[in-house]
């Protein structure tokens, strides 16, 4: 019986470590667009942010619906949550907190077209990236790697569909 709960509990440890990573924290300030009419995907009319004129990202989640009347208004949003990639190679953001820009957010949160990422620096095939699920985020320059770390840039997704941040700022580590 021992074994059994022993073999058990093996196996059970081992789905866990099949678990895709956690998600990078992300924040972003852009204006509002439509997929459909701005960008010219899908059937209908979709709520997304323009980094600049080729690059939307897909919003999903309650805290964006308000939103979706002005998708054509340009108004400028923060939006914060975690970042994947479609089927279609689209960015997507699942949003958790959105909010129009405002005076009181100049200098803490990304100036407009810019992303701020939060998570664990990783090397993916010798390349330093955030830890973002299956999706790592590739960053130019040197990185400590294991390190927490808080970047800003502007984000984009290359032709083979990887995510790249192109940093403006210098990276600040956290040391806790």
């Amino acid at each position: 019986m021992q074994t059994y709960a022993l073999c058990l509990l093996a196996l059970v440890s081992g789905f866990d470590d099949k678990k895709a990573p956690a998600p990078a924290k992300l924040t972003i300030t852009a204006e509002t667009a439509c997929g459909h009419c701005t960008f010219g995907f899908g059937d209908s009319c979709a709520l997304c942010l323009k980094l600049d004129d080729v690059t939307p990202i897909i919003l999903e989640g309650k805290s964006t619906e308000k939103f979706f009347e002005s998708r054509l208004s340009g108004t400028v949003l923060i939006v914060e949550g975690t970042l994947t990639v479609n089927k279609d190679k689209r960015l997507v953001l699942k949003a958790e907190k959105a909010r129009v820009f405002a005076d009181k957010d100049k200098g803490k949160a990304p100036n407009k077209g810019e992303a701020r990422i939060e998570g664990e620096v990783i090397s993916v095939k010798g390349s330093p990236a955030i830890r973002n699920g299956n999706y790592p985020i590739a960053l130019a320059g040197k990185h400590t790697e294991g390190k927490p770390a808080s970047l800003t840039g502007e984000l984009a997704i290359d032709k083979d569909g990887k995510l790249r941040l192109g940093q403006k700022k210098p990276d600040s580590d956290k040391r806790n």
